[in-house]
């Protein structure tokens, strides 16, 4: 019971608490029997997500996360955590990153603390693995002032990605000028 419950995805804390007994004894159980003991950055998940989805952009969609990402999202690699923000009437576009990824974790709301802010829906995603592989293509930490642009995707994916920029980083206005643009790094810029 205790090999099936842990293949299945129960965290071995959560079996321990079960059995009345301590995590060690479980981990040891579980060695004995030759079963492979999950990393910390597995052990405690708590929600589904597709691990793989960032090791190769090369579909639209894909692409276009990624642009959101390198205009409005943030990767701390010191605990392996990428957040997405956007205002809460852009909601649902999160929820479709989310489905996309193959996330099943609920948006947390921010709510606004002051008059000059708003509301924002974040989709938050702890995972090692995506963390390192978005910090190796380029999206680091601290990114405001040293974001490249991603010269390494195939060309038909730029107007994808620049979409997924332009959401997350985009104006246009609707005076007489009629304008658009776009906020980045000089280099993302150009």
């Amino acid at each position: 019971d205790i090999i099936d419950r842990y293949i299945n995805g129960e965290s071995a804390n959560s079996i321990s608490k079960f059995n009345n007994t301590t995590n060690q004894r479980i981990l040891k159980i579980l060695k004995e029997n030759e079963v492979a003991i999950r990393d910390a950055s597995h052990a405690y998940r708590q929600y589904s997500i597709d691990e793989t989805f960032f090791d190769v952009i090369d579909t639209q969609e894909k692409a276009y996360i990624l642009g959101l990402l390198w205009a409005d999202g943030c990767n701390k690699t010191y605990s392996n955590t990428i957040t997405l923000s956007l205002q809460a009437e852009d909601k649902k576009l999160l929820d479709d990153v989310n489905r996309l990824i193959g996330s099943n974790r609920p948006l947390r709301l921010e709510q606004k603390v002051n008059e000059r802010c708003q509301d924002q829906y974040v989709l938050s995603i702890t995972n090692k693995h995506i963390s390192d592989v978005l910090e190796s293509i380029g999206m680091c930490r601290a990114k405001s002032l040293i974001l490249e642009f991603p010269t390494w995707l195939e060309d038909h994916l730029y107007p994808a990605f620049i979409r997924g920029m332009f959401d997350g980083d985009g104006h246009i206005a609707n005076d007489s000028h009629h304008k658009a643009s776009i906020v980045g790094t000089k280099i993302i810029c150009e």
